[in-house]
């Protein structure tokens, strides 16, 4: 061994210097000279042998953590705004997290209940709370898809945003699955990232930060413990549902620091049972800290975000699926039994079968405690979620295949054609003959794709039920249908063999414009 003297720092760098032994791989077609078979040839013979050290983890991110460093001395020495500390942490540190489908990254909101702090004293006032929006400069959860997304390889059923919109709209159990409450576009938070530039405050950063990963602990709580309703005390759903985490990054200036939170019941000697206090305690712990401006700090960080990176995608993202499915499940078998209002299902109850626009549906508790503006916004999104469930559930039992069983209104669009809405499809054939000569033979026509096209739509809700074992995939549109897009994604124009043009409304979606002219032309050609 050799004998070092020095600081601290040239200590660490002279060691690994000799513990990496020259680092270069050997080279069977090079003659090495005595010296260095003396020094480096002991490791020359186990790289014949198919055995390397690497100090780094990959070249890649050595590119990484050198550009990163460089941004940050940048930043560092010209006083950046928090901007350009934000920024560079997008490109420099999250970007491959940003690339993987499987996750969701965004400013996000987050809507919770916080209790009132008295100003002077510090203390929680009790029976006092508010319910606040907040959003943290960057929040990393697990992407949700639609339909549409089946053919994406990391699509899967438990996180069709539908599902997930379903168990927050349910009126009993009300699961909370994307931390804005009334946007499911990002499941099941488990980073959170706070940045301050030079002119903030670092323990403003850390507060924000671990205040957002508390709330996600708490999420992450309620899905892990047997589907009820949410607030009440449950059981875990198996012996390790408890071993989740969130992490809560914040960067002052060029520092970094990297936490991880869990959750637990406040222990005595943490007075438990005081009413002021919450029953459980959120214990954020220092994993990494740092100063990025320099090129081996910021490999850390990023090896660090790598790994996360890695975990998320994996056994996070199989913990979230997996305890998922017994709320979905749950959640399928009693959506439309659990509706105790004018839209209740059950035979016992002899409740009409219909949305109304001045009746409010029940909703979960904690409903209650948003403001108006979302407590409208919550009710549209319950009322249009329900009537779709009961549109399917006409389709899944085979009580809308007939054309004159069918209750869905039609808009008219031939010649400029004004009449209001038609509230049948009897009606509207009606007014085919009466409005525009339209013969029988073309009536005849209408009927009978108007009734394959009922049959088509039972087919696909039965095979999305898994009712049929015919597979997922849907049968091809009939080739006599053309499809068109409108201005709303729910509309749907047909165009019948170029004789008219007319636009059917979904129960339940939001009415839409007659065509224009050019669009009617281009919808016949």
């Amino acid at each position: 061994m050799e004998s070092f003297s020095g600081t601290e720092h040239e200590l660490a760098y002279a060691m690994e210097e000799l513990y990496a032994n020259d680092g270069r791989d050997f080279n069977p077609k090079m003659q090495y000279p005595p010296s260095m078979l003396q020094n480096f040839g002991k490791d020359y013979a186990l790289h014949a042998q198919g055995i390397y050290y690497r100090r780094r983890f990959s070249e890649n991110l050595v590119a990484r953590a050198e550009i990163f460093a460089n941004h940050s001395r940048n930043n560092e020495t010209w006083y950046k705004s928090e901007y350009a500390w934000e920024a560079d942490a997008w490109s420099d540190v999250f970007r491959p997290m940003r690339d993987d489908p499987c996750l969701a990254i965004d400013k996000h909101d987050y809507m919770t209940t916080i209790p009132d702090v008295d100003p002077i004293l510090y203390k929680p006032i009790p029976g006092k709370s508010s319910f606040v929006k907040r959003t943290p400069d960057a929040t990393f959860g697990l992407a949700t898809f639609t339909e549409s997304d089946s053919e994406l390889p990391q699509w899967t059923s438990e996180l069709l945003w539908e599902r997930l919109e379903q168990l927050m709209l349910h009126p009993k159990y009300g699961l909370v699955t994307d931390p804005s409450r009334l946007d499911i576009s990002l499941a099941f938070p488990f980073m959170v990232y706070e940045a301050k530039g030079w002119s903030g405050d670092c323990r403003v950063a850390r507060r924000q930060a671990c205040s957002a990963a508390a709330y996600y602990l708490d999420m992450l709580d309620e899905m892990a413990r047997q589907p009820g309703p949410v607030g009440s005390p449950r059981a875990y759903q198996t012996r390790t549902s408890h071993n989740y985490q969130v992490f809560a990054l914040t960067s002052f200036g060029a520092y970094w620091h990297l936490l991880v939170g869990y959750r637990r019941p406040r222990l005595a000697m943490e007075h438990a049972g005081v009413p002021e206090l919450s029953e459980n305690v959120y214990v954020f712990q220092k994993l990494w800290s740092g100063h990025v401006t320099n090129k081996e700090k910021a490999y850390q960080l990023l090896d660090l975000i790598d790994q996360i990176h890695l975990w998320a995608i994996t056994d996070y993202r199989t913990f979230i699926l997996e305890h998922l499915r017994p709320w979905h499940k749950l959640c399928q078998d009693n959506y439309l039994l659990e509706w105790d209002s004018i839209y209740d299902t059950r035979d016992e109850k002899k409740r009409k079968r219909t949305n109304s626009e001045t009746e409010d549906l029940n909703a979960p508790a904690w409903v209650r405690d948003m403001n108006e503006q979302s407590r409208r916004k919550f009710q549209s999104l319950a009322k249009l979620s329900l009537e779709n469930c009961l549109n399917e559930d006409r389709l899944i039992k085979g009580k809308a295949v007939s054309l004159y069983q069918a209750e869905n209104p039609w808009f008219c669009m031939m010649d400029g054609c004004t009449t209001p809405t038609l509230n049948s499809d009897a009606e509207f054939l009606n007014h085919l003959v009466l409005s525009h000569d339209m013969d029988a033979r073309s009536i005849a026509n209408i009927t009978r794709d108007l009734k394959k096209d009922y049959i088509m739509e039972g087919i696909r809700a039965r095979q999305k039920q898994g009712i049929m074992a015919t597979g997922r995939l849907c049968p091809p549109p009939l080739k006599h249908l053309v499809f068109g897009g409108g201005d709303d994604e729910n509309e749907t124009h047909f165009a019948f063999e170029e004789v008219f043009v007319y636009d059917r409304m979904r129960s339940g979606y939001q009415k839409g414009s007659k065509l224009e002219s050019d669009d009617l032309n281009a919808n016949n050609s």
